[in-house]
């Protein structure tokens, strides 16, 4: 509920109050003064706030958030599954320079081609796959750290133990895969939530410095995009030159991370545009599509996702995936019309909050921070943008767990006969 209700904040707070004190205009390609539009957008946000809290107070006080007792969060003694994750990723990032050239460390390198291959149209699905391997990979480190070091500090309380995996979960954090700001996001709540969980005395230092380290990495991560410096040769020549902002950037830098008015108003022209498009059959490609797995075989149906349809319509290229958020409940709207938009919105709240009680009773630590890392997404869905994404973390996560518990399975069985 706090984190929904930060997120509505945003939106329907501090963006219109931004509006009401600037130049407002639009995002990226889109941009519109139709009075009706933008009166039916804002209605359409307001109805959205409304359901979404009527929802999960009534689904809440029905179904209590579930309490359970204080328990061990460890990886098992029996650690070659993690660790063959591990191996797994840093061979697959050795073996690919294709897969090297799309991660960065602190900061995006001026010659990453994360731009270019979306520019170029977007990533095929098995370098997609691939890259999410390997981020969850790295990540697995800092687990195995984290895990290690909190048995240590609970032997003997030295300090030492919480600052150096407080230290790796900040260069976990620097390790950006993709360009988005929001994925730094994520993994920073996942980071937090597994710190404060093995060091809960420690947590107001832990967040205080792992916020500023997210910070930093976003305002560079920012200036990237502000300056365009993918098109220079450094980040140098790019700051001298400072010509690619374009004129407002501030107001269409907030409209595009926040999705206001404008962005809904993009949704309800695109429905209006699109009209009888939006069929059973596209609706159920929609939601399997992105399933890791599914994707591979759906994509030889010549069935167009809305989200392709919509990138496709804003800039003018076909077959254009991804660079523009289709908002949830937009997308919602264009399937169920104005009355049933926030559907996709209230469904994925429904899965936080089964994520919420699953994580207060999980048991293995590679379980518990992947259920964090998805589980702060599908809270933030309102922002979070179209619902393919949430669909492509939530699959490639429970795949990662599913990879997980049966390897260690697969693991101790072995060890047992070995012994015998």
């Amino acid at each position: 509920m706090i984190i929904v209700a930060v997120c509505e904040f945003l939106r329907c707070v501090v963006l219109p109050v931004f509006i009401a004190f600037s130049d407002y205009t639009g995002f990226g390609l889109y941009s519109t003064n139709d009075g009706g539009v933008l009166f039916e957008a804002v209605m359409l946000m307001a109805w959205e706030m409304i359901v979404i809290f009527v929802f999960l107070h009534f689904y809440i006080r029905n179904h209590a958030i579930k309490t359970y007792e204080i328990h061990e969060v460890s990886l098992a003694d029996n650690r070659y599954a993690i660790y063959f994750i591990i191996l797994a990723g840093i061979l697959i990032y050795f073996a690919s320079p294709q897969i090297r050239r799309y991660i960065s460390f602190l900061a995006i390198s001026s010659a990453s081609d994360k731009i270019r291959g979306i520019e170029a149209g977007g990533l095929s699905s098995i370098v997609t796959g691939l890259m999410t391997f390997v981020h969850n990979a790295f990540l697995c480190i800092f687990i195995v750290v984290l895990d290690t070091n909190a048995k240590k500090y609970r032997a003997n309380q030295r300090r030492f133990y919480v600052w150096f995996s407080t230290l790796v979960g900040l260069i976990t954090i620097s390790l950006i895969f993709g360009e988005s700001r929001a994925t730094i996001v994520y993994t920073l709540y996942a980071v937090i939530s597994g710190l404060r969980l093995k060091f809960e005395k420690h947590r107001k230092g832990i967040i205080i410095v792992a916020g500023l380290t997210a910070f930093a990495i976003i305002v560079g991560m920012t200036v990237y995009r502000l300056f365009a410096v993918y098109k220079f040769s450094s980040y140098s020549a790019a700051l001298e030159n400072g010509g690619y902002m374009g004129q407002n950037y501030d107001s269409r830098f907030m409209e595009s991370y926040l999705l206001g008015p404008q962005s809904i108003a993009a949704g309800i022209e695109f429905k209006n545009l699109y009209k009888g498009n939006f069929s059973v059959i596209r609706l159920i490609f929609d939601i399997f599509r992105p399933f890791m797995g599914f994707n591979i075989i759906l994509k030889r149906f010549s069935v167009t996702p809305s989200i392709t349809l919509y990138n496709s319509w804003l800039t003018g290229v076909a077959g254009r995936s991804n660079g523009n958020f289709l908002q949830i409940t937009a997308q919602g709207y264009c399937y169920f019309g104005f009355l049933f938009s926030p559907l996709f919105t209230c469904i994925f709240l429904w899965i936080s909050v089964k994520i919420e009680n699953w994580m207060k009773k999980e048991t293995n630590l590679f379980v518990y921070f992947f259920l964090c890392y998805v589980f702060i997404r599908t809270s933030t869905c309102v922002l979070g943008g179209t619902m393919s994404g949430y669909i492509t973390n939530l699959s490639m996560t429970f795949l990662m767990c599913g990879l997980f518990v049966m390897l260690q399975k697969l693991f101790s069985s072995f060890v047992r006969r070995q012994r015998n």
